[in-house]
């Protein structure tokens, strides 16, 4: 029963921040994109790991898309590839319907915002990866590409926003934007083109991302409990193989938490 609450509180201040479900970013110029060859590397990483491919969930609700972004983007920090993330906001309806909507599953999902990583190769159009709306594969698309999945003219995005792929939601949808993570404005801005330019990862955004997609998962397998365990491992041991590795690049700020997975009363 505390762990339902845990989770429906989490699930609260989400919807409260907004979810699917200072300057700007330290060293960016005009010029910041990532080489043709590490953009050529991310593609093959995320489309070859088991992290990406098994372990993260991208069907199992209309949430998640904060966790996702921010797992995937330390996993690219963690292959040494640096990555953006790009987040869009809907317009509210008068009745507070969001403006944002997908199909998945047979279900209409409703969102008032949505966010993915993005990398732009030098010189070359910028491409973002949501395997939520690729049928879990790694498909780079393009803005419009991204946009047409889930609104139209109707429901064109209110705000565009483009931050560090180390920063998390609430570092930039809240009251408080965290130093380094003042979002540009357009996918026409400067984004980071190396681990340099990006400030360091938090664990706790780390575990809180793990954590969230965890309980994701565990709720939607109450029909299936063993292979919904199999994925939570999985999550759970690949999640702490990227933080580590983070920790031993020191991109990490907040060494002094210790990494879980699990909510204190699961006892993992």
């Amino acid at each position: 029963m505390k762990i339902v609450m845990r989770h429906v509180f989490a699930v609260l201040i989400a919807l409260l921040m907004g979810g699917c479900q200072d300057a700007q970013p330290m060293g960016a110029s005009t010029t910041a994109n990532v080489s043709n060859d590490s953009y050529a590397k991310a593609v093959t990483a995320l489309q070859k790991s088991a992290f990406i491919q098994d372990a993260l969930p991208y069907t199992k609700s209309e949430g998640g898309c904060f966790a996702r972004a921010i797992l995937m983007s330390a996993f690219l920090a963690a292959e040494g590839i640096a990555s953006s993330q790009f987040i869009v906001e809907a317009k509210k309806h008068p009745d507070f319907i969001f403006n944002f909507k997908y199909l998945l599953n047979g279900r209409m999902m409703t969102w008032d915002y949505h966010v993915a990583p993005v990398l732009r190769p030098a010189g070359g159009v910028a491409r973002i990866f949501d395997p939520a709306l690729t049928n879990g594969k790694i498909e780079p698309m393009t803005e419009k590409e991204w946009l047409d999945k889930f609104s139209d003219a109707q429901s064109a995005p209110e705000r565009k926003m483009v931050v560090p792929g180390s920063c998390y939601i609430s570092d930039v949808r809240s009251a408080y934007v965290r130093s380094g993570c003042e979002p540009l404005s357009t996918l026409d801005s400067a984004m980071v083109g190396s681990l340099g330019e990006m400030p360091r990862f938090r664990m706790k955004n780390i575990i809180d991302a793990c954590r969230y997609l965890s309980y994701d998962i565990k709720a939607a397998s109450l029909d299936e409990s063993d292979k919904g365990n199999e994925q939570r491992t999985r999550l759970t041991d690949l999640t702490r193989s990227v933080a580590q590795t983070l920790v031993q690049k020191n991109l990490v700020e907040d060494l002094e938490v210790p990494f879980t997975c699990r909510y204190a009363q699961e006892g993992l």
